[in-house]
């Protein structure tokens, strides 16, 4: 009996486990990109997978896949540094 019930059990863990695996798999590959609003031109940060972005300075929602890319990066961090490093030109 104990069996009969601990089957099924142990495969809902493995969907659990499997799930966990790949939402922290696409976070290791999730990019930061640089993009530049289209109505102030101000730089500002988007992840990859993001279908909309709302800039923070003039409140214009933009479509991330449209928007001009001035660069990628892997980490919020180093996307932070490059528009510093953009700004100061």
């Amino acid at each position: 009996m104990l069996h009969d019930i601990s089957l099924p059990y142990l495969s809902l863990l493995s969907v659990v486990y499997e799930k966990a695996f790949l939402q922290i798999r696409m976070l290791t590959l999730m990019m930061y990109l640089v993009i530049v609003c289209p109505k102030c031109g101000k730089l500002l940060l988007a992840y990859s997978s993001q279908k909309t972005r709302v800039c923070p300075y003039c409140r214009k929602r933009i479509v991330v896949s449209e928007a001009v890319k001035v660069a990628k990066a892997e980490s919020a961090r180093d996307a932070s540094i490059i528009i510093q490093k953009l700004k100061a030109k």
